[in-house]
């Protein structure tokens, strides 16, 4: 490790999975950190965590994880994310700066700034958006975040110092940051990556309405295991991510469906032209977004 690329002293990763796992083996292989520490309920993993190289230290001891720590990183499924942030900074230094990767921010943070103990450490919430239908540590990538998006939702109350220092951290693994009020992180998410993924379900159903089940089954394309890969997510964390994001993701179905019953009009309709026109409108989207958004050109999802 250079000792001239230390940003960080202590940074503790609450979750090492495939998230907390990726940034360990960021900080590690970049020599961004002096130490990386898991924390976490399993012993074990966190044992075998380490000999993958993710981590220089580990313990199931929430406060000796917290002793020193520079920097704490939650990455647990959102409903367990409040929980777990108010724990750790009731045991963390005043120094020490809070953040998580929750797909949901406007809960989490609402609830972690009513209740968080001021004056002390300080939290901002991180959503990157990336990721992978794959979970566990085994499935982490030091090159997880390099060019994603990592929203950073600070509000009114959070410190300039700990905004700037949590921008570093993803910014230093590789990550493009956007600051967004977490409201507003709530209403885009639910269309760049809730939607995607209940659609992707959405699609899975739809396959079953056709009973001649080996044929079907045939006939299945790569495009459809393409659009459907984000099926096989975890099913309790994103149970966890639509409903606490449960507005904004209904206004966007209801978009979706309004885009389906255009396609279907035109389709009734034989309306050659309209058809080709709806579809070239798509294909320019998607062309814009591959062009724009480095991060497209990789296997990702969020």
């Amino acid at each position: 490790m250079g000792v001239e690329a230390v940003m960080f002293e202590k940074v503790v990763i609450y979750g090492v999975g495939l998230m907390g796992g990726s940034l360990g083996l960021a900080l590690r292989e970049r020599g961004l950190a002096e130490s990386v520490w898991g924390v976490g309920r399993h012993y074990e993993r966190l044992k075998e965590a380490k000999k993958a190289g993710i981590l220089t230290d580990f313990t199931i001891n929430r406060k000796e994880a917290a002793e020193g720590a520079e920097v704490i990183v939650v990455c647990l499924p959102v409903r367990q994310i409040p929980d777990a942030v108010l724990g750790m900074a009731a045991l963390a230094p005043d120094r020490a700066i809070l953040t998580d990767v929750g797909s949901t921010k406007a809960e989490i943070v609402g609830r972690i700034e009513e209740e968080i103990r001021r004056p002390g450490t300080e939290f901002v919430g991180s959503h990157p958006m990336c990721g992978s239908e794959q979970s566990g540590f085994v499935a982490a990538m030091p090159t997880l975040y390099q060019d994603a998006t990592c929203v950073v939702t600070p509000t009114t109350q959070t410190p300039p110092e700990a905004v700037r220092k949590i921008t570093a951290l993803w910014e230093s693994v590789g990550g493009r940051v956007l600051i967004l009020d977490p409201l507003e992180h709530d209403r885009l998410a639910a269309r760049t990556s809730h939607i995607p993924r209940s659609a992707a379900a959405a699609l899975c159903h739809a396959l079953e309405r056709e009973m001649d089940a080996e044929k079907r089954d045939l006939m299945v394309s790569t495009g459809f295991l393409g659009a459907t890969r984000t099926a096989a997510s975890d099913v309790e964390n994103w149970c966890d991510i639509l409903l606490t994001n449960a507005d904004p993701v209904l206004d966007a179905l209801g978009d979706l469906q309004g885009a389906l019953s255009v396609l279907r009009g035109l389709l009734a309709e034989r309306n050659a032209d309209g058809l080709r026109e709806w579809l070239a409108e798509g294909a320019g989207i998607r062309a814009r977004l591959a062009e724009q958004l480095p991060i497209a050109r990789k296997n990702q999802v969020s």
